[in-house]
């Protein structure tokens, strides 16, 4: 049901033959213009519309005048509320589309205007991002903001493993090495002790803590791991446990196991876990479980290294402990 009305919303918009309400924008003395559109489309997505049109204090005038936005920015908006199609060319063109959706409480286009603002966050001015995200009170925008300005990672050195404890910053030099799309957010690698074993994973930046696989289950660890930084890093596929001369090494198994750093998408999620070459395969966290992938995955390589040679001496330092948790199913 929900995607026929979806289909026949769509396919009203411009109809002149549905539309019971108009809007006008004076752009200058001579100049008026005109959109139309239909109430109860208006009011299904919109509970001021709602009130506005079927309220004990309904509004009569028609057309009704819009003066605090102009006509391009107001017609993005209602044909977003028919079509769901999301369009602007600008960051001052999303900001305006905000303005309207924050007014008419219209959540659905104020989430696609701030994931237009995340998605090309590189493109702006991050402070002026952090004040507009600041007056509508955009958490989320705003750690991400504050995040991108405080990361400066080295591309012209080789990686290191940091150690991190729980309530601390993030390193500024963290790599940032795919993309978290339930949020937006960099994912990275982390890497922590299991019983002798030094297992990488994915570093949810988050939440602040790195997901691993481990014995058929996915370990969870928030405190006293190790967060990969720096290095000019690439994807490259694999399979069957095969290490390229430049792969990064993300940590080991006891009796000098060497542990490399693998990822696959599952889901439509970039998962990242341990390429075990001994056992011909990459080891991801999904979910609660461990899942071996045999063939047909990415292997993390560091353009600034010739060999395979990047893993501190685990076996001696215990400087950090095991911390983790498993997952529940």
């Amino acid at each position: 049901m929900e995607n026929i009305i979806k289909s026949r919303k769509k396919e009203f918009w411009g109809q002149e033959r549905f539309h019971d309400i108009s809007f006008s924008f004076h752009e200058n003395d001579d100049d008026q213009k005109v959109l139309k559109a239909n109430k109860t489309i208006l009011a299904l997505c919109s509970p001021v519309f709602e009130a506005m049109f079927f309220g004990d204090l309904a509004e009569k005038r028609d057309p009704i005048p819009i003066v605090d936005v102009d006509y391009t920015i107001f017609e993005g908006f209602l044909r977003y509320i028919y079509t769901e199609e999301f369009h602007a060319d600008t960051l001052e063109d999303a900001q305006n589309l905000f303005y309207v959706a924050h007014k008419y409480q219209v959540t659905c286009i104020e989430s696609a205007c701030e994931l237009y603002m995340i998605h090309n966050m590189q493109k702006f001015d991050l402070s002026e991002l952090i004040s507009f995200a600041d007056m509508f009170s955009m958490k989320n925008l705003m750690e991400l903001c504050r995040l991108h300005m405080d990361h400066f990672p080295r591309h012209d050195l080789p990686v290191i493993w940091i150690k991190y404890k729980k309530g601390e910053p993030i390193p500024p030099n963290t790599a940032f090495v795919d993309v978290d799309p339930t949020n937006n957010w960099p994912l990275g690698v982390g890497r922590f002790k299991h019983h002798g074993d030094l297992l990488p994973g994915t570093f949810n930046i988050k939440e602040k803590c790195v997901y691993a696989p481990y014995g058929g289950q996915t370990h969870k660890c928030q405190d006293n791991f190790e967060i990969l930084c720096n290095g000019n890093l690439k994807w490259v596929e694999s399979e069957k446990g095969k290490i390229e001369r430049q792969a990064v090494m993300g940590g080991g198994v006891r009796n000098n196991g060497k542990l490399f750093i693998g990822k696959v998408e599952r889901d439509n999620r970039p998962l990242i876990g341990k390429i075990h070459p001994s056992h011909y395969c990459l080891y991801i966290p999904f979910f609660t479980a461990e899942l071996k992938v045999p063939d047909q995955y990415l292997m993390l390589t560091d353009q600034n290294i010739t060999e395979a040679i990047i893993c501190d001496d685990y076996e001696t330092d215990d400087s950090y402990y095991e911390d983790d948790e498993i997952l529940d199913a």
